[in-house]
């Protein structure tokens, strides 16, 4: 089983739409797929109570428990795991961290999120798993340059999919739904059918 987990230390970055992305489109694409919502808010619970489906299921973990989790999964037959975090808790953030197989860390291109981006790498290192950025909520090409300028600055790898901010993000998500499913032939759901199979490379690479 791999596992994905979705971190940074900055909220409001996107991590929970990028995590239910993520999952639904391993269960569109045949992969027995769990999710861990670790933040206390729930977040990723609630979109899932929005939900017809029952695929993928999420399940409320505290950090303290998030091996025992993956490992009765690995042990059902999970051909993957996608981890949602919370902000503003290192500790959990780590836990995560060394769970999985690659963080990726959702950044807005804006300077407040540019800037957090270096403590969620400090942990990410101290976790020695490999990471890489995804810029998320893109309003404008020049920001989007701007960001990535920032992001090669650190020294920090960068998911050459980055996602626009479009309304098929919140109007999906609010109806239990991701893109794919929303609207499957616009450019969000493109967005993320290219991220993913982008991000299923990097887990089998």
């Amino acid at each position: 089983m791999k596992t994905i987990s979705v971190v940074t230390r900055k909220g409001g970055s996107g991590k929970t739409t990028l995590s239910a992305c993520l999952a639904v489109s391993a269960v569109q694409n045949s992969l027995v797929t769990v999710a861990l919502d670790l933040d206390p808010q729930a977040s990723l619970c609630l979109w899932s109570d929005l939900r017809d489906e029952d695929q993928p299921p999420i399940i409320p973990v505290p950090a303290s428990r998030i091996t025992q989790v993956l490992e009765g999964a690995d042990k059902e037959g999970c051909d993957l795991a996608i981890i949602d975090t919370m902000p503003h808790a290192e500790g959990s953030i780590l836990t995560a961290a060394r769970s999985a197989d690659l963080c990726l860390i959702p950044v807005r291109a804006a300077v407040l999120d540019l800037g957090a981006i270096a403590q969620t790498v400090d942990i990410c290192k101290l976790a020695a798993v490999p990471y890489v950025a995804v810029i998320n909520a893109v309003k404008s090409k020049a920001l989007l340059n701007e960001a990535k300028q920032a992001i090669a600055s650190l020294g920090l790898e960068l998911c050459p999919i980055p996602i626009w901010d479009r309304t098929d993000y919140p109007r999906s998500m609010g109806a239990g739904l991701t893109p794919t499913e929303y609207a499957p032939e616009e450019k969000a759901a493109r967005e993320v059918s290219r991220l993913y199979k982008w991000v299923f490379q990097q887990i089998h690479a």
